[in-house]
This record gives C-alpha cells, structure tokens and sequence, in this order.
C-alpha cells in the first residue's frame, strides 16, 4: 500500500499559507500566476489519496508530477500545456490520464480558493476539444471471464475470511468503485437509505445497505481475495452492469445513475451490446 508517508511533505510557502487562510481569496487570484505547482500536487495528493486505491495513487502521483512541469510554465493554459505533451513525445492515452488528473487537481485548487470562475482543463477536454480525447482512448480492457452467476458462485465458495467474502459480494452487488466502497454515508433524514459521493464529487444513491455485522474489508484484502479467483475490483463493477444491462427492465439514464457514470454513452454501450446478444440468441433457432 503506498502510504501517505512517502509522499513529500509540502513547504511552508505562499501556497501553504494560502491554504491555511483560504478566507483571502482576493489574494488566492493575485497568486495564481505565481503557484508552485509542485507544491500545490503534494497538496492535493495528500488530500485526495486517502479514497484512491493503491494502483490509483501510484499512478496519479507519477502522472501529476510529471504534468506539473507543464504547469509551472504554462499554468492554466490548456492548450499550450496540450501542444508541449504532445511535443515531448507523450502517446495520445498518456495526455488522456494526464489531463484527467489534471483536472482533479484543478477542481482542488478551485474548492481551496486559488483561483475562481471555472477549470480550464475542463472546458478544453468538453468544449474546445473534445475530439482530441475521444480518439485517445487506445487502452483495451481485458474481458470479464466469468459471468454474474458464477462470480457471485466463485466469491462465495472462496476460502476467505467473511468480511472479505461479504465485502467483495457487496461489490459485485452494489456496481460500486472501490475506492466508493469506503465512502457511502447513511442518509442523515431517511436512516434506511445510502448515498456515495463518487467520481468527479457526484452524489448517487447506493441502493444497498452495507450487509449487517460485516467489518468492510480493506481494499487490498479484496484485491488479493478476488485475484485469486481470476477477477479485479473493477471487473466486478463491469459484471454488475452487464447484469442490469440484461435485465430489460432498465433504461439507459437509470443505468447511468446507478453506476455513476459521467457520460450516457457509457450505459449505451452495456445496453446495445445486451440487447444484440438476445437478438443473437433469438436468430440462432431461426437461421
């Protein structure tokens, strides 16, 4: 587990104090041309990764100091910081993560007054564009090798201790990230109902209750328990939203509120690809 320890401790300069004192937002705009943005990475790393995985924080923390050179000589120029990747040689799926961190850290210094209005690394990856992020997505997951059924049949019959087992069940139930999985809050006027506040700070209800008498196992005890039986966290979320998918009873919007998804295109994919297997079942008796 990468621990908070070995991240860098942040200096005692002007963003630090600008932290501590984060009522003086005038001045938090004034010293925006002048941040650090090493400095302000070490910040938000420490604050964001205590919800990241392990991977994820190895990974984030890499990707942010890299793009902070970028940063501290074209700040909130987001094309400019584009072109000088691209330049540097960087694949078009490395700029892709780069600048999704990238954001993440942009919505903390905004949440931490250093700067205002809205993230610029934003509207270049929506508005201006677009089209440079949508062809970069050259990553292919591997595909699932077991089905819900025989995933929750594979958890199940595990030689695991019961907080794990009913932690990795929950999972596979509830379509939640795992670094979600330690996030969910018991909704403070409806006792019976769960909330999570997940990617990109949305809120979405959890339609499970976490099961009774179960201590949530820590991430890595579920990473190992689920790698021995051939599966990731992440594959476990996927099953989940095949499994909706094929249900029929679900349109694409609720699928897409369930699963926390930014973009509707997403749940699209899960649908079509589930209705076309039943289309496909169904012409096997008939051609």
């Amino acid at each position: 587990m990468f621990k908070h320890s070995q991240i860098d401790k942040p200096s005692t300069g002007s963003l630090s104090s600008l932290i501590a004192n984060s009522k003086s937002k005038a001045k938090a705009r004034m010293l925006v041309s002048h941040i650090d943005y090493t400095e302000l990475v070490l910040h938000y790393t420490m604050h964001a990764s205590k919800g990241w995985s392990a991977s994820t924080q190895v990974t984030a923390i890499s990707k942010l100091r890299q793009a902070a050179k970028f940063l501290n000589k074209y700040g909130l120029e987001a094309d400019k910081v584009y072109s000088a990747m691209q330049s540097s040689g960087y694949s078009a799926y490395t700029i892709k993560t780069m600048f999704t961190h990238i954001r993440g850290l942009m919505d903390y210094a905004l949440h931490i007054g250093v700067y205002s209005g809205v993230n610029p690394f934003e509207i270049f990856v929506k508005v201006v564009a677009p089209n440079k992020f949508k062809t970069a997505n050259v990553y292919k997951p591997k595909e699932v090798s077991l089905d819900w059924d025989a995933a929750v049949s594979a958890i199940s019959s595990a030689a695991i201790d019961m907080d794990t087992k009913e932690t990795c069940l929950y999972l596979l139930k509830t379509g939640l990230r795992i670094s979600e999985l330690y996030k969910i809050e018991r909704d403070p006027v409806k006792s019976e109902k769960w909330f999570v506040k997940g990617k990109g700070g949305k809120i979405r209800p959890v339609l499970f209750a976490p099961p009774d008498g179960v201590i949530l196992a820590p991430h890595t005890s579920v990473q190992a328990a689920l790698k021995e039986i051939g599966l990731t966290p992440h594959q476990l979320r996927k099953l989940t939203a095949t499994r909706l998918a094929e249900c029929g009873n679900i349109e694409v919007h609720e699928l897409q509120q369930i699963m926390g998804w930014s973009s509707i295109a997403t749940a699209s994919i899960y649908i079509q690809r589930a209705k076309f297997d039943k289309l496909s079942d169904k012409l096997k008796g008939v051609l």
